[in-house]
């Protein structure tokens, strides 16, 4: 379940909460389940997975891509896994933890591990939002954020795009003094 930390280091672990606080920035915060047979939980469980278990993966998240098309237009989704093995996990790390916007919306369904994404509201607050297994977040065009791993350094999540590229990041300059810290929550 999401657990949502303001700059006050006030913490809210109630969805509706945290779905109303959000609603400032215009990102949506929801959970959306996913039926987890014993299969897939062995698939999840593993660092790597082959192109046919990204397969899998997507085959079992089928049921929901329909509704996220519609609602949300995405066109897009691909399975993110990262892992301290993996040889693109700094890397990326090292991209998307600086704050960025992107054109489009990007979506993002947590199946495994967790992840922390920062957003910054135009008038310069932040937020920092820990998203595990089942929390799906939608956050719109032009939405300052940035993205992190928790201590585990673990994640599988479907990615929804509305483009074949994928959301591109557009860095931005941010006044915070403290832009390189990585996020605490």
């Amino acid at each position: 379940m999401a657990i949502l930390q303001l700059e006050d280091g006030r913490i809210y672990t109630s969805l509706s909460a945290i779905a109303s606080i959000l609603n400032s920035f215009n990102v949506v915060v929801e959970r959306i389940s996913f039926a987890c047979d014993r299969s897939l939980k062995k698939v999840l469980a593993k660092d790597i997975l082959t192109p046919f278990e990204k397969y899998q993966v997507l085959q079992t998240t089928n049921y929901v891509f329909p509704l996220l098309k519609k609602r949300d237009g995405y066109q897009r989704r691909d399975v993110m896994v990262l892992h301290p093995g993996s040889p693109c996990l700094y890397p990326f790390l090292i991209r998307s933890d600086r704050w960025h916007i992107h054109s489009q919306a990007e979506g993002l369904h947590i199946l495994a591990g967790e992840c922390i994404v920062g957003l910054s509201h135009p008038d310069g607050t932040q937020v920092q939002l820990l998203l595990r297994a089942g929390d799906y977040i939608k956050i719109p065009p032009r939405i300052k954020h940035r993205f992190s791993l928790s201590s585990s350094l673990n994640i599988k999540a479907v990615q929804y795009s509305l483009t074949p590229d994928g959301c591109i990041p557009e860095f931005v300059r941010t006044p915070d003094p403290c832009e390189g810290s990585s996020p605490t929550l």
